[in-house]
């Protein structure tokens, strides 16, 4: 007897507020049991194939539902599911394919093939203020004390960071070594994402107290410098440059917030493909319990 095996047609809508250079692929497998999981836009149908007769069900809350030739159609809103299609002449042999629903798709389907950074302003932080005016031998800015340096808002700036950490083990992107400035307050955002990934600290992210004129151009060189691979990397440091011109998507960076950078090879910077808002993080969190 064949073991039940499927692949899918995907059809996509127009997109909207997307970012040009990010597309969502369209798989040409034969047998998607060999994909963890597939991450779409809301509003997608997907036709599903099996190599033999099959039944078709869906497990989960999200607004979708699938006939019996297989054509899931996918609702506006966000979630997850899980497609079962049951071998009609063996109903023990089944397959199960995860999709995830979601408005940021096309950068998180991105990332899926690595060569990424996501590059993050720590996490809300509203606890005390940065003495400027200590003498940097004291290395202040490195202090998890509050008369020091600014912390981590409690309970906001801690759930945040829990938010962003949820939906990317959910979604079980790779990453490898997480970047940090030295200040306190970044060190607690990478350690509050509990990815069990090392974190290292990098001069090149941390605000003020070094080359603050060159340092975007740091950051930039840092990023490019790391291998490009199936995995991806976490950075995060601050907002604002002082360097002219000013690169206004980092400028406007909110607390929480990350732009995505897609590693090029033979390019002296990677490219800026988007964003991903703080609030889309918890939004994403809580529509995937």
């Amino acid at each position: 007897m064949k073991k039940i095996l499927f692949y899918l047609v995907i059809f996509l809508p127009i997109l909207y507020n997307c970012t040009k250079e990010v597309k969502i692929p369209i798989p040409d497998l034969n047998n998607l049991s060999q994909i963890d999981s597939l991450i779409l836009l809301p509003n997608v149908d997907l036709q599903f194939k099996a190599n033999t007769p099959a039944l078709y069900t869906l497990l989960g809350k999200v607004d979708a539902k699938i006939d019996t030739s297989g054509m899931l159609n996918v609702g506006a809103s966000e979630g997850f599911l899980k497609v079962v299609a049951i071998n009609k002449q063996n109903p023990k042999d089944s397959l199960v394919q995860t999709v995830f629903i979601l408005k940021q798709a096309e950068l998180l389907t991105a990332l899926k093939t690595g060569g990424h950074i996501l590059s993050f302003r720590h996490a809300n932080a509203s606890l005390g203020s940065d003495k400027t005016s200590a003498n940097l031998s004291t290395n202040w800015w490195k202090s998890c004390d509050q008369t020091l340096a600014r912390q981590i808002t409690p309970s906001i700036g801690y759930q945040e960071c829990d938010s962003t950490g949820q939906v990317l083990k959910k979604l079980k992107i790779k990453f490898d070594t997480l970047m940090t400035s030295e200040f306190c307050r970044c060190k607690q955002t990478a350690e509050s994402f509990n990815l069990g990934l090392p974190i290292k600290e990098y001069k090149e992210l941390t605000f003020s107290v070094y080359d603050e004129a060159n340092r975007y151009g740091n950051i930039m060189k840092l990023y490019q410098s790391k291998p490009i691979g199936v995995n991806n990397y976490i950075a995060i440091g601050h907002a604002g440059f002082t360097s002219v011109p000013t690169p206004e998507f980092l400028n406007t960076l909110q607390w929480g917030d990350c732009q995505v950078f897609k590693q090029v090879a033979n390019e002296s910077q990677p490219k800026s493909i988007g964003r991903i808002t703080v609030r889309d993080w918890g939004r994403m969190a809580k529509s995937l319990k």
